[in-house]
């Protein structure tokens, strides 16, 4: 998929990118905003297993005690993972309650 913003009006729309590129996609150009929401729906209500959410915690762990020289990169990972420790049952670490209205 590929981005784009109408110049008049400034509407975001997806288009896809074979089309983009000439291609012989004949998918219709979708409006951005609510294939938007459908995503920030769809992750709200994603829900991954226990196991999905203990490797993704031992991955986040494991780049943390990494010896990297960027501070930034490292101080991400602990945000990260403080998120995902911090968490209720349910939440996403990653989407605010504002959007989630």
């Amino acid at each position: 998929m590929h981005g784009s913003r109408e110049s008049t009006g400034g509407i975001r729309r997806y288009q896809c990118s074979t089309r983009r590129h000439g291609g012989d996609c004949t998918q219709p150009i979708a409006e951005a905003e609510p294939r938007e929401a459908q995503l920030v729906a769809w992750l709200c209500d994603f829900q991954p297993d226990a196991d999905l959410r203990a490797r993704a915690l031992a991955k986040i762990q494991s780049d943390a005690s990494t010896t990297n020289p960027d501070p930034a990169w490292r101080r991400q990972l602990r945000e990260q993972l403080a998120r995902l420790k911090l968490r209720p049952p349910g939440a996403d670490p990653y989407i605010t309650p504002a959007q989630r209205s």
